[in-house]
């Protein structure tokens, strides 16, 4: 069914990490089991899907990390090695996700880099400080199917500048290649072994590339989203997603200094893809892109810091885990029919502003549902009598805005609530062009709105 439905809010199921979490990435090992890992400035934490404590498992050697303020955690699985990589004083990091309990230096790499990929065979790092300074615009890549084998020219192993397209922004593997992500061009990333090389390049968008690195999501073969200097676009074909509201909506709410630390993440149940953005020293917005419907949405109320997609190993009431024996139907944080008690699936997760780990399946937010500007007896005016809004909730009130041109700034009314024994609504308002805001409050069960039916009277002419 057509319409729109509630979004959820953010549930906590973890305590607060100890520092600001800056990447996550989860995952699933040989035997079946899912692994959550995440960073933060200083150390590499995993996440218990028993009790949802965070485990240190920083390097023994070596001490903590040192990232900078505006340096993230990048992962990557590479058969069962899970790679982390970071500016900050260490070299690439790596993990058996099997059988590991502590994270250590990946084998023979003396390098630091922003950020990994697995493409095909190999493991691939974008970004990289060999010693001689940090080069934004330089590709390393090892031996073939070996994440230890890193010296040039032996089983595959090499290294490529790109001379044009301004800093690495991405990697997006697609199967045996890659798309790589600059600040001015999207390339290809082929593999091509006969040429006498591992990987050849090519110029497939030649004027536009990523202005924010973590902006970049991938959804599906060669389609993904993207934010440029100049607003939100799509897959190889740049194609504009959020020409004027969106995009001027956009850059006159978010705080300009941080439009490159803009970050996003792809909610593969509901098909949209949210974007993290501030607003402010310590406020965060977020809005999301449904890339099936091809819509927009904003979640103003959402407290969303790092957003991931993170798969639970599911529970049931036989199980033991601490997770399931210290709630019970009343202090549960999720309803029973929640993707964090099913598992097996890809939920929407992450961490709030108080740096606490949980799942965006909480209890409904408050829902804001408004219209354009309908000429109801154009250019006679209107008069409104009742509005009937078509949502899955007998909760909700309508408030509405009378103006007598079009591009005159529209003035709501106070919200007046559905009547207890009728279907609709009771508000006069006179104007030539109306505009109408539906209120479901939060904590509302519904799951569809579909539109209005407004009842009117002619107004008259003048």
């Amino acid at each position: 069914m057509d319409g729109w439905g509630p979004i959820k809010g953010f549930s906590s199921v973890g305590g607060a990490a100890a520092a600001e979490p800056r990447g996550m990435i989860s995952v699933k090992n040989d035997n079946g089991v899912y692994k959550v890992y995440f960073g933060t400035p200083a150390k590499l934490y995993e996440i218990s899907t028993a009790n949802y404590a965070y485990n240190d498992v920083t390097r023994a050697v070596g001490g903590d990390y040192s990232l900078a303020d505006d340096e993230y955690w990048s992962f990557a699985l590479f058969g069962s090695i899970l790679v982390a990589t970071a500016i900050g004083s260490t070299v690439p990091q790596f993990i058996d996700v099997n059988t590991g309990t502590q994270f250590a230096a990946l084998t023979n790499a003396s390098f630091e880099a922003r950020h990994v990929a697995a493409v095909g065979d190999f493991l691939v790092f974008g970004a990289v400080d060999t010693g001689d300074g940090l080069n934004e615009r330089l590709l390393k890549w090892s031996g073939v199917n070996d994440a230890t084998s890193w010296t040039i020219q032996e089983r595959g192993s090499d290294e490529q500048e790109i001379p044009a397209g301004g800093k690495i922004q991405g990697i997006l593997p697609q199967y045996r290649d890659a798309l790589l992500i600059q600040e001015r061009r999207i390339s290809g990333m082929q593999f091509d072994s006969s040429a006498g090389t591992v990987f050849r390049f090519q110029t497939l968008v030649p004027d536009r590339g990523a202005f924010a690195p973590r902006s970049i999501v991938s959804i599906a073969p060669n389609d993904f989203i993207y934010l440029t200097e100049d607003g939100f676009y799509r897959g190889l074909e740049s194609r504009p997603i959020g020409a004027e509201r969106v995009d001027k909506f956009f850059f006159n709410t978010a705080l300009s200094s941080q439009w490159d630390r803009v970050s996003a993440q792809r909610d593969p149940f509901n098909k949209i893809v949210w974007f993290r953005f501030k607003t402010g020293v310590s406020s965060n917005e977020v809005m999301g892109y449904d890339y099936q419907l091809d819509r927009w949405c904003y979640a103003p109320g959402l407290d969303a810091l790092l957003l991931s997609s993170v798969a639970t190993p599911g529970y049931d009431v036989d199980s033991t885990a601490a997770v399931v024996t210290q709630y019970n139907v009343d202090n549960s944080p999720y309803g029973p029919d929640s993707r964090f008690w099913r598992g097996g699936i890809p939920a929407f997760a992450g961490f709030n502003s108080s740096y606490e780990f949980g799942f965006f399946d909480g209890a409904n937010l408050q829902a804001i549902l408004e219209t354009e500007d309908r000429a109801l007896r154009y250019p006679r005016r209107a008069v409104t009598e009742r509005v009937a809004a078509l949502v899955g909730s007998n909760d909700w009130s309508v408030a509405i805005s009378g103006i007598e041109t079009q591009g005159a700034t529209p003035s709501f009314g106070a919200y007046v609530a559905k009547e207890t024994a009728h279907p609709f609504a009771s508000t006069q308002v006179s104007g030539r062009l109306h505009r109408f805001r539906i209120k479901i409050p939060a904590g509302s069960t519904w799951d569809n709105a579909v539109g209005l039916s407004i009842y009117h009277r002619d107004g008259g002419m003048w």
